[in-house]
């Protein structure tokens, strides 16, 4: 039996990085994907195995209360999906998603990994810096070796994407 794997499947250079892993991912979990409620899903993808979750950041959101209650609504979306499908590992490509998604995933004991984006060349991104902050990632994996001295949890093992 496959291991059950919740993938974040946002849009833009994020989805465009998530989907380069789907082809070698498919074959070894069962996949469901998360899915901010903005975007909407490619071909590959079918409906029965994916999920929309509140969306927490924009650019253009300048509202605190807003943006707090997305988080807020986000994270009891997210509980209610793992209590229910009990996924064993939480993936993340760059998404600030992964900040709602990983704090779920920790309470339920739910192995959790992130993935930096491709675009992240000179620093890491303000979602890596919470995560690493608040010990809310079991592994971050980073895509220039640069980048992985810059804290000590931070891992290159190579061009994941």
């Amino acid at each position: 039996m496959k291991k059950k794997l919740l993938v974040v499947r946002d849009g833009g250079g994020f989805g465009f990085e998530t989907s380069r892993l789907y082809s070698q991912l498919k074959s070894e979990f069962d996949l469901s994907f998360l899915v901010p409620q903005d975007k909407r899903m490619n071909r590959e993808i079918s409906e029965d195995n994916w999920f929309e979750v509140e969306k927490i950041t924009s650019i253009y959101e300048k509202n605190k209360l807003k943006l707090s209650f997305a988080f807020m609504k986000s994270m009891v979306q997210i509980a209610s999906l793992q209590r229910r499908h009990k996924f064993e590992t939480l993936l993340c490509v760059g998404s600030s998603i992964a900040v709602p998604m990983f704090i779920v995933g920790g309470l339920f004991r739910t192995k959790r990994v992130f993935i930096e984006s491709h675009t992240r060349v000179n620093d890491i991104s303000s979602t890596t810096k919470i995560l690493l902050k608040f010990g809310l990632a079991d592994r971050i994996y980073v895509q220039w070796p640069e980048l992985a001295n810059q804290h000590e949890k931070l891992l290159y093992k190579g061009n994941l994407l």
